[in-house]
């Protein structure tokens, strides 16, 4: 399928999704974040190994494009419809089949700073800005973020983030644990490279039950994560795929 306000280009085993939207620094819409949702559906898990998530220009995500969101009148069904949206954007990232790695750089803001957070590893150009300016604008955190951020870095420091919209490097993105790697901007494309070679080198289905077990069992009590790990770790592909490995490496 053919995007207009994303570019995305699937080869050599990568499946890469760059919003594309420099003028308005890749700003979401409607109409964007559909799209993301329809990229993420339509990842192919046996073509691909992994996915990138990055921005076009000088910013990942400035967040939610309020210009265009201020252009027609602002009504309730419009609102809830947004905010669905965002989750729905959520839901989709979280079931994708593969690792997502964010490619931050510029502008993380609200909306943004929540899709690039919510990748499953993300590198940050030390240059990168975050931030929850939704207080400030009249809007609410979506995407379930009220929910993510608390369980990420606790309640006084999500309150802290969300209450006073203030900004935030990457750097201090890494000591909260919202971010897995920061390096030199000209160090960036070199990292994720690295990064992707060494998923690679896992067990693809490992990988994925992996990714399943945590984004679920972070949500659960104890009992009913150890169930779902019994039920996702007993897939015959799983120690089919096992047992056909390298017993010297370790690997499958």
């Amino acid at each position: 399928m053919a995007f207009d306000h994303l570019i995305v280009e699937a080869s050599n085993g990568t499946h890469a999704v760059k919003l594309d939207r420099p003028e308005r620094l890749n700003a979401l819409t409607q109409d964007v974040a559909r799209e993301l949702i329809e990229a993420f559906q339509q990842v192919d898990a046996e073509a691909s190994d992994v996915v990138l998530l990055q921005g076009e220009g000088r910013a990942f995500c400035a967040g939610w494009d309020l210009k265009e969101a201020a252009s027609g009148p602002k009504t309730l069904e419009k609102t809830r419809s947004e905010i669905e949206t965002m989750q729905e954007l959520t839901r989709a990232m979280r079931n994708c089949p593969l690792p997502i790695i964010g490619i931050i750089h510029g502008y993380a803001m609200g909306a943004g700073c929540e899709i690039g957070l919510s990748c499953d590893l993300i590198v940050a150009a030390r240059s990168a800005i975050f931030a929850f300016p939704e207080t400030s604008v009249g809007l609410t955190v979506t995407g379930g973020f009220t929910h993510i951020l608390p369980r990420t870095i606790g309640i006084a420091k999500a309150k802290e983030l969300i209450f006073l919209g203030r900004r935030f490097t990457a750097p201090d993105a890494r000591e909260m644990g919202l971010v897995n790697f920061v390096c030199e901007d000209e160090e960036v494309a070199t990292t994720v490279t690295a990064l992707v070679a060494e998923l690679r080198e896992k067990s693809k289905l490992a990988l994925r039950v992996a990714k399943q077990e945590i984004d679920l069992g972070s949500q659960l009590d104890l009992e009913t994560t150890m169930r779902i790990e019994v039920e996702l770790g007993v897939q015959p592909s799983l120690w089919e795929e096992a047992d056909s490995g390298n017993p010297d490496d370790g690997r499958p």
